[in-house]
């Protein structure tokens, strides 16, 4: 048993993590056969958030992260709600 008792597949304090290795892991627990697929749901929500508030000027090339939204939109494991989420940051980067 962890010494995180109370912290639920709900909580989301990321204080003090890295983003990317935050995001590395959801997306790991979103490819994991033996996460729930309500787990997942969460997980998938939750990583939309961080990459959408994720630091808007942290160097990456705004070229290729449109491209990369661009590749999910087409990518069919990507849930419809994810891909409303993305459309919406690429109108934004327009």
């Amino acid at each position: 048993m962890s010494s995180n008792s109370g912290a639920g597949a709900t909580a989301h304090n990321d204080d003090g993590k890295d983003p990317m290795r935050v995001a590395a892991g959801l997306k790991a627990a979103l490819h994991n056969p033996n996460v729930s697929d309500e787990a997942k749901e969460i997980a998938s929500h939750h990583l939309a958030d961080i990459t959408s508030t994720s630091h808007a000027d942290d160097g990456k090339d705004p070229i290729r992260v449109a491209a990369g939204l661009k590749a999910a939109l087409h990518n069919p494991n990507v849930s419809d709600d994810t891909k409303d989420h993305l459309k919406e940051r690429l109108d934004d980067m327009n």
